[in-house]
């Protein structure tokens, strides 16, 4: 049975008292925290997947690279929880170049200010794609693993609460 409130929208089946507590009792912000937390869990298969592939494609045999050290996962401000994951290049992080690498780069024809005709180009190493591809039907399972663990660790802090003040 799938309820929908602020935009939210979460299937439980077989456990009514779960999705009663999960709608009815929990606050938006708990629930979102639920949600972001199984999500967090579910996406790191996928960002250490994209890590290998980028140290296995490129050329240089340096390791621990500004861009590698990047890849990671930053939540949104929106009604729905959602995860960006990805080269964040926020605070220390230096990824700011990820997506030429990832989509790489063509040959441009205007002039620099240095006079050079063309700067090079850099080929895609298609990094997020291909992990995302092998990390998908995965994260999914683990997903709906994630969500229950999450959901019950709510819960038993709930519990916990509930002793202390009776």
């Amino acid at each position: 049975m799938a309820q929908v409130r602020d935009g939210l929208t979460m299937d439980l089946y077989g456990e009514e008292e779960l999705n009663n507590f999960f709608h009815k009792t929990l606050t938006f912000g708990q629930q979102k925290s639920v949600m972001l937390s199984a999500y967090r869990k579910a996406g790191k298969p996928l960002i250490d997947t994209a890590r290998q592939l980028l140290r296995s494609r490129r050329k240089s045999a340096s390791k621990g690279s500004s861009l590698d050290k990047s890849f990671g996962m930053k939540p949104m401000r929106s009604k729905k929880p959602a995860l960006l994951v990805g080269s964040r290049r926020f605070g220390g992080f230096k990824g700011f170049h990820g997506h030429l690498v990832d989509s790489g780069t063509v040959k441009r024809y205007r002039k620099t200010k240095n006079g050079k005709v063309s700067t090079g180009t850099m080929p895609a190493l298609n990094i997020w794609s291909d992990a995302l591809q092998k990390e998908t039907p995965g994260m999914i399972q683990n997903m709906r693993g994630e969500l229950i663990e999450s959901l019950n660790r709510l819960v038993q802090r709930n519990l916990k609460k509930q002793a202390k003040v009776s």
